[in-house]
Formats: structure tokens, C-alpha cells, sequence
């Protein structure tokens, strides 16, 4: 348990996760306070989603909402599991399981100024009604093969769509609730993608690149090049270009290579092998040592009874 909680310590540092349930249910308001949502990033995951998370952050734009945030918060995963497997067709209200509430999509990202990485960006459109005036930034691979190869060798196992037994990483965290709904969530949008672009491999990138562009008018839309920089990225948004204390242009973040990334679901699968292992141990104790304890109970038992005479 202790491993386990100290991976999820570490995910919600290294992304800045927020922990929070919105304010307001029925939902036709934002709960926040504030303007709500003001940058909305549409680039599919391992397309420097975390580094813009930094990067937002920098300018002012925190907090930003990214997948990390289901590894703490699983009532959210629940809430999207259910939209994603309905083709997010309620464009704006989202239906709370095992109750008759529904959450407004505005009320559900109540508190975050800005989104990034799945499944906020395939719900573009969605976030586009609930948010008009927020501008879009779309980050991409160089390749279809590029961003597949990167996609395939660190979040991939979480989300692999192949059969209840398939996904590994589901059955290894399956004792974690949180994380559990998180790697369902995450095999909704996969499925998702393959009954939207038609397949779950290296074309969904340019598929979905390509619906960005159509959706998002052109002076709205900024495709950012990570290599831009600040100077880029500041032009768009309106904001000065952060320096340093000797007055130079701050660098971009890199962030969420992908060893490190691996190293946190492989830890994440270990510590959850662990707690299987701990559960089969007790189970097992407790079959072989049955007649010892029930023989203690009935001790106690007798004792018991002896006290109350």
C-alpha cells in the first residue's frame, strides 16, 4: 500500500494534480468563480501534453486538467468512462453513474483554467460550447509512426483495448479503486477511437489532427511546435514572454520523458501485484489455520459468556 500511495503521490506532483469535486450538480453555471477554462489543448497524448502543463502553468494558467488528474480523482473517471461508451453524444451535461445527477460541463472543469492531454482532447467540442471564448492549441508528432512508437511504448498498456483479461495493467490495479477506474476510463477512449477514426494505431493521429482543424476557427487555433518556445505560445495567448533573472527568454519545459513514465506504470503494476499478493496470502493463511481460528473464536466465545454469568 505504501509503495502504491507513494506512485500516486508522485503523479499528483509531477502534474500538478488538483483534488476536487465540483460545487455545483444540476449544473447550468460554472461553479468556479472565475472565467472558467481559457486554453483548451488539443493534441492527442505524447505530443508534449505534460510540458504544456508546465508551460501553462508558467504563464499564469494553472490549474490545468490532464489524465493525471484521474489517478487521484476516480469519480471522474467514472463520470467520462460513461460518456466516452456513449460517444460523448450529451454535448452538455454529463450523467453521474448509480445516480440521477448530472454534472454541466462547465461545472465539471469548475476550478481549471486550462486542459490538456486525453480525454479533454477529444472532448473539443464540448469544451468549446461550454467555453466559447477559450483558444485552442494543437500539438502534434512529426509522423503518424513517430507519435504511434511514442503512444505504444509508455501509456499504451494502460488503455489496450483487447478483452477483459487483455489489459495486464487493469487486472494489476484492480484492488486500487482509483486506479482501476482510471484504466477503465482509459480503454473507453480507445474504443472510442476506433469507432471515431475507424482504428486504434498510428493513423488516429492525423484523423484526429485533421478534425481539429475543421472544428476550430482559424483565428482560435494556434498549432504550436514546442520547439517555438514561449515567444510562440505568448503571442497567441496575449501574455509576455517569460525571463529569467538575468532577463533571458525562459525555455519551454521538456517534461514526462518516456523511461520516466514507464518507470511509474511499471511501479504502479508492482505495487498492485503486491497487494494481490498480500490479499492471496491472507486467504491462504486463513485456510490453512481455519480450525485453529475458529477453535480461538469459540474459546473467546465461552469466555464471553463465562463474563457475562
Amino acid at each position: 500500500m505504501n509503495l502504491l500511495n507513494r506512485q500516486q503521490d508522485e503523479i499528483r506532483s509531477k502534474w500538478r494534480v488538483q483534488s476536487s469535486r465540483p460545487t455545483v450538480a444540476d449544473g447550468s453555471v460554472d461553479s468556479s468563480g472565475s472565467g472558467g477554462v481559457e486554453v483548451i489543448c488539443a493534441g492527442l497524448p505524447r505530443t508534449g501534453t505534460s510540458s504544456m502543463v508546465e508551460g501553462l502553468h508558467e504563464l499564469g494558467y494553472g490549474p490545468v486538467y490532464h489524465m493525471a488528474q484521474h489517478f487521484s480523482d476516480g469519480w471522474r473517471s467514472e463520470v467520462l468512462e460513461r460518456a466516452f461508451d456513449r460517444d460523448l453524444s450529451d454535448m452538455d451535461y454529463l450523467n453521474v453513474p448509480r445516480s440521477r445527477t448530472r454534472i454541466a460541463i462547465r461545472s465539471f472543469f469548475a476550478g481549471f483554467r486550462a486542459t490538456t492531454d486525453t480525454p479533454t482532447c477529444d472532448m473539443l467540442v464540448q469544451l468549446m460550447r461550454a467555453f466559447p471564448d477559450a483558444k485552442v492549441v494543437l500539438t502534434s508528432r512529426k509522423t503518424n509512426e513517430a507519435w504511434w512508437k511514442s503512444f505504444e511504448d509508455t501509456v499504451e498498456v494502460i488503455c489496450r483495448p483487447s478483452g477483459w483479461w487483455g489489459n495486464v495493467h487493469y487486472w494489476c490495479v484492480w484492488l486500487n479503486p482509483t486506479l482501476r477506474k482510471q484504466s477503465a476510463l482509459s480503454q473507453a477512449i480507445a474504443r472510442y477511437w476506433r469507432r471515431r477514426w475507424g482504428e486504434y494505431g498510428p493513423g488516429a493521429h492525423d484523423k484526429h489532427n485533421a478534425w481539429v482543424r475543421s472544428v476550430v476557427p482559424k483565428e482560435k487555433l494556434l498549432e504550436f511546435d514546442l520547439a517555438g518556445g514561449y515567444p510562440v505560445l505568448c503571442d497567441f495567448l496575449g501574455k509576455p514572454v517569460p525571463k529569467d533573472e538575468n532577463g533571458n527568454v525562459k525555455s519551454f519545459p521538456h517534461v514526462n520523458d518516456t523511461k520516466s513514465l514507464q518507470r511509474i506504470i511499471l511501479l504502479l503494476q508492482v505495487a498492485g501485484l503486491v497487494q494481490w499478493a498480500l490479499l492471496f496470502g491472507g486467504v491462504f493463511s486463513a485456510v490453512i489455520y481455519r480450525r485453529w481460528i475458529v477453535g480461538q473464536l469459540m474459546k473467546l466465545g465461552r469466555r464471553l459468556r463465562e463474563t457475562v454469568r
